[in-house]
């Protein structure tokens, strides 16, 4: 049955934005994620069958691009959509520390994170972590996002305070010349954004290094 043919309290986009998403059925849910169905099925008559030939829609969070893409109706946008609601759904799930103070949040950084990067860390008054906003690095060109623009994200997160971290590839913690720069401009920087820029700190496999307990901010 085509949409148009249901009443318009029973289709899923004009059920949640009278009700809210959270009024929604699985499959209701699922349906707005598919978008369109195929001939002679409705996008919510395809989620329907899905979650019912998988036992509930818990179940398909462990499924296979290509079991997917051999379920009768869906292609490959289909089913790349429904598999990047679940990775989003477990990305969030394994970033669920906002509550942590900042020197565990650095301490779950160094334990997964051995890449060259930066984190900004933004936090409340309390030192909460509020958000972390994970950028790349350029060694030939230090950090990719300018001083002020680091500054705006921390405010929009509602920060009261900050901390960067930069994590390095080489084996020991020592800050170049360009890591003082840095982080003495960034201190203020958040300044003028009335932001309390508390610490720099370097990360590599055999430690860290703080320039907040090393004096040098």
């Amino acid at each position: 049955m085509k949409f148009a043919l249901l009443p318009i309290e029973d289709r899923p986009r004009e059920k949640a934005l009278k009700k809210g998403l959270s009024s929604l059925t699985d499959s209701e849910l699922l349906a707005l994620i598919i978008g369109k169905g195929r001939k002679g099925e409705n996008a919510l008559e395809l989620s329907s069958r899905l979650i019912f030939e998988y036992g509930s829609i818990r179940n398909l969070k462990t499924i296979e691009y290509v079991d997917l893409m051999g379920f009768k109706g869906l292609g490959k946008a289909k089913s790349l959509s429904i598999l990047s609601i679940f990775e989003l759904s477990k990305r969030i799930s394994s970033h669920n520390y906002m509550d942590l103070d900042y020197s565990k949040a650095i301490e779950r950084i160094k334990a997964s994170d051995y890449g060259e990067g930066c984190h900004l860390l933004c936090l409340d008054k309390n030192e909460k972590l509020l958000r972390d906003f994970k950028f790349a690095f350029s060694p030939s060109s230090n950090i990719t996002i300018s001083g002020s623009n680091l500054a705006k994200i921390a405010t929009r997160a509602g920060s009261a305070k900050a901390v960067l971290i930069h994590t390095h590839l080489s084996s020991y913690p020592y800050p170049s010349k360009e890591d003082i720069k840095t982080s003495i401009a960034l201190k203020q920087i958040f300044s003028r954004f009335e932001i309390d820029f508390l610490d720099s700190v370097i990360i590599c496999k055999k430690g860290l290094f703080s320039f907040k307990n090393e004096g040098m901010l």
